[in-house]
Order: C-alpha cells, then structure tokens, then sequence
C-alpha cells in the first residue's frame, strides 16, 4: 500500500474497526479487489434568467446518465453505458459524456481519457496526481457496504465522496479516487451526483483493455480545445438565435 492510502487507513483505524471490522459481511468482502461497479449520474442544469427567457419557458430536466467501472487491482476502466437516449430540445449539450472512457492504470500512476466532442474522439493522456482528500469520519451503509466520507475543494467548489473501507482498491467515477476504498457514491461542486446502483465483486470476464481511439492530446491542449470551440458555438448560435449552448460537463 502507498503511503497516502497508510495515513489515512492509521488514522481511521479504530473508528472503523469500532463501526465495521468485525462484521460478518466485512470479514467475507475484506479480500474482493476485482470487479465492477454500476452507476447513476444526475447533472442539474442551472439556467440563467437570460438563459430561461431565450428557451421561451422551455425547463429542461436533470440530465441522467449510465456508467460502469470495471477495476482490478492494478487498474480500472471507468466507461458510459449506451442507453440509446437522445437529447431531443433545441439544445446543444456539451460535455454530455458521449462515447466517454476513463482509464487508470496504478502503478503508472497514468490515466487515458477517451472523448467524443463535436463528433470528434480524442484520447487524453495525464498523471493520476494525488488529491487533498481530507476524511471526516462519518458513515453510512451503501449497497450493503460500509462507507467513510472524504472531502476535498478545488477551483470550482467543493467535493464530497463516499467510499467503501471493505473494498480496498483506490478508484471511482471519473478518474476521482486515492481513497483507501472503492467510491460509491461522489457529489461533485452541489451540481453532479454519481451514485453506485449495482455492484458486483467477482473476477472480470475479461482483461481491462485501454481506451485507443482518437487524435492523441495532452489535457491541457484538450482544455484548449474545448474552451475555443465553446466560445466559437456560442458566438455562432448567439448570432443565429437558433440554439442554446449549455456546457454540463468539465
């Protein structure tokens, strides 16, 4: 175990030992590292009023969306499920995790990101870099599974995540994880919510395959990218009157 995950598991120790350790259901699932995990993600459209008035009264819901996590413990693919849902108002939706793949390998230490956007795949490269987590000692029971609360705050607010102490592998949704547990459930800036609906702990029918479509990029030129073409849409459809361009993803 790295010395991140150390830390935290000394420090929780006794907390977690005094609520869980000696469960039956802890002692049976303590040694699952391999398996995967479904999950729910709500997104919240926050409109502007200028937004509300261009849409003529038009409220759009909450969009949903269907991923699953296969992880092992050496590294995990996290990866949109195809619910054949179609965005069907006069909106452009962008960020909205097409064609989405999420890849983690550990001891690299590396992640590659596959996207879809604007009918292009791009294939993000990054370091799996350590995050501030900081654990609260709170509990609750997720799927049957005993789980700790870590939070963190970044640029954009702040973070919550659920994790699971009897499964002891560092991934989650979206490449967020170094937890010393499995996340179930992440709350990310009051606005997206992915929470775990099914979870299977048994070997994987098949090896974890990288993600390999899609014009190779840094993360910080598919930044770029992304917040160029945004501005260019916008500009765009601000002069055509035609569409409304509401960014939801990262």
């Amino acid at each position: 175990m790295q010395p991140f995950f150390s830390d935290i598991v000394f420090k929780k120790k006794q907390l977690y030992e005094k609520h869980f350790a000696f469960t039956p259901f802890a002692q049976a699932a303590f040694a699952q590292n391999t398996g995967s995990v479904k999950y729910e993600q709500v997104i919240k459209l926050d409109m502007t009023p200028e937004m509300k008035a261009a849409m003529h009264g038009v409220v759009l819901p909450d969009q949903k969306t269907s991923f699953e996590l296969f992880f092992s413990e050496e590294e995990s693919l996290y990866k949109k499920l195809d619910t054949k849902e179609k965005n069907k108002s006069n909106v452009v939706m962008m960020g909205a995790d097409a064609d989405y793949f999420f890849y983690v390998n550990l001891a690299e230490k590396k992640t590659l990101e596959q996207e879809e956007f604007l009918g292009k795949r791009f294939l993000i490269s990054g370091d799996w870099t350590n995050r501030d987590w900081k654990v609260t000692g709170e509990t609750k029971m997720i799927l049957g599974h005993p789980c700790l609360k870590a939070e963190i705050t970044d640029t954009l607010g702040g973070i919550t995540a659920w994790f699971a102490m009897d499964v002891k592998v560092p991934y989650g949704p979206k490449g967020y994880g170094q937890l010393p547990g499995l996340i179930l459930e992440l709350k990310i800036h009051d606005k997206t919510t992915i929470r775990a609906t099914e979870i299977n702990l048994k070997p994987l029918s098949e090896p974890i395959k990288k993600p390999k479509k899609g014009k190779k990029v840094t993360a910080e030129a598919y930044k770029t990218i992304k917040e160029e073409k945004l501005k260019e849409l916008q500009d765009s459809y601000r002069q055509s009157g035609n569409r409304q361009v509401i960014r939801i993803g990262g």
